[in-house]
């Protein structure tokens, strides 16, 4: 069984259509932050209805002062979890597309800093949950709008997408000024650019493996390439909830690579890097 994130809006609705005859369950969200947030629950619940699709609905009263985005992202995706594991689900869908891709990379792009990947991967896991997104190399947002409108399936629209009140918003309206053409010509940047990255993460894992197999050791990682990217590494596999800043990582070398050869380096409230015998470990404490 799979488990569809269905906001009500065109896109995830075009997804519920096209898997509407499959074995699946669906899970709303609604968070009661627009006055017409009833009409896209409304529209989830009676398309379910009408296919005999099982619908959970998760409905919020109380929303955060700040950063809504991030907290409304944390609470759908706890929720996503609980019904994905009630239904033993093997796959959690989300119809995000090509503009959404489109949003993200360019996102990155502006924040100055190298990411692993540009834009949004087709699969990934969260969670212990499988998410795959179908449309994300598929359709762009105008395509789903038309698939709608083709198949006549029902959909309501989110106006606060329309308000420019977070990052994502705002890029999201200057997507819309851009014509197809433009679009494409950034979507081939950003998937040639992700060819280049992909290759520069297995070298860096291969890199990260050998570091590994040495049980960390300095004299080991101060000969090593790409030094910046295996302590990302090392700080991801071993860490907890770590907030890893490029001043953070530069700031670890300093103390992996410094004289003292037994000593420790703070990297959260309750967590260190500990260097004893030639070697690194994160410690909790």
């Amino acid at each position: 069984m799979k488990l569809l994130a269905v906001s009500g809006g065109p896109d995830s609705m075009v997804m519920l259509y096209k898997n509407r005859k499959k074995d699946i369950v669906v899970a709303h969200v609604n968070y009661n932050a627009r006055p017409d947030s009833m009409n896209d629950q409304n529209i989830v619940e009676e398309f379910c209805k009408r296919f005999d699709i099982p619908v959970k609905v998760l409905t919020l009263n109380e929303k955060p002062k700040t950063n809504f985005q991030a907290w409304a992202r944390d609470v759908r995706y706890q929720f996503f979890k609980e019904v994905y594991d009630e239904f033993s689900c093997t796959e959690l869908l989300v119809a995000q597309h090509k503009d959404d891709f489109l949003e993200t990379a360019l996102m990155q792009q502006e924040s100055g800093r190298e990411p692993r990947y540009f834009g949004i991967k087709k699969k990934t896991s969260l969670m212990g949950m499988v998410i795959h997104r179908p449309y994300i190399d598929k359709y762009w947002k105008n395509d789903m709008l038309e698939l709608c409108k083709i198949y006549n399936i029902p959909f309501a629209i989110d106006s606060s997408n329309e308000k420019p009140v977070y990052t994502r918003n705002k890029k999201r309206i200057e997507l819309a000024e851009l014509s197809l053409k433009a679009k494409k010509q950034r979507l081939s940047w950003f998937k040639m650019a992700n060819r280049i990255l992909i290759k520069k993460h297995l070298k860096v894992m291969s890199y990260y493996k050998m570091w590994k197999r040495s049980e960390f050791s300095i004299k080991k990682f101060e000969i090593l390439h790409y030094p910046n990217e295996i302590l990302f590494e090392f700080l991801h596999e071993y860490g907890e909830n770590i907030k890893i800043t490029s001043d953070k990582i530069t700031s670890i070398i300093d103390f992996i690579q410094s004289p003292n050869g037994k000593a420790e380096y703070k990297i959260s409230s309750n967590q260190y890097i500990k260097k004893e015998n030639k070697h690194l470990s994160i410690i909790t404490k």
